[in-house]
């Protein structure tokens, strides 16, 4: 035998609705209101966040980058090229990087995520460096120790704070043959 229902009431009707919205001008309603309203400020300043950054990489990526790239190939001598090194990838992307040669090893500090395109064995890279194209082997490295310590010639001005996942990752470059990186 199955139950059949009753319709609701007016009463049960009325009650519902009571309980569902909070009455105009109480507390309840206030703090209902400050809450969507902190929500949509939050999902504001979230969506405002993500354009700026968005905004800022392609600007880099499509503003800053060529030019540095065009500025060290037209000035091997120049300032900025005794810093910085024209890095190929394996993809094609060409990055202009810092870098730091010891012990016949190039290494440099990845911000981004072009670190992912060398795998987990290395890939061939080539490097423009003061105007002399060189061939090697590029690998990323997870030694925090040996990352702190290039760094901290690298980057002697990054700050001591900064987590270790913020502070980018060391990529080593194995130079081809007897290849060597001219002085600065």
């Amino acid at each position: 035998m199955t139950a059949t229902r009753r319709p609701p009431d007016e009463c049960s009707q009325q009650t519902a609705a009571a309980v569902a919205k909070p009455r105009p001008g109480s507390r309840a309603a206030r703090r209902s209101f400050d809450l969507r309203r902190t929500a949509a400020r939050l999902l504001l300043a979230a969506g405002l966040a993500a354009t700026l950054l968005l905004g800022f990489g392609l600007y880099y990526h499509h503003a800053i980058n060529p030019a540095v790239i065009e500025e060290i190939r037209r000035a091997p001598d120049g300032p900025r090229a005794r810093e910085t090194l024209v890095l190929t990838l394996p993809g094609g992307r060409v990055i202009p990087v810092n870098y730091l040669y010891e012990g016949g090893r190039v290494f440099v500090g990845a911000d981004g995520r072009w670190w992912r395109s060398l795998g987990t064995g290395g890939a061939p890279v080539t490097l423009l460096v003061r105007g002399r194209r060189l061939v090697g082997t590029a690998r990323a490295v997870d030694d925090a120790p040996l990352r702190d310590a290039v760094f901290a010639r690298l980057r002697p001005t990054e700050p001591d704070w900064l987590p270790g996942w913020a502070r980018g990752k060391l990529v080593v470059i194995e130079l081809a043959g007897d290849a060597a990186v001219p002085s600065r």
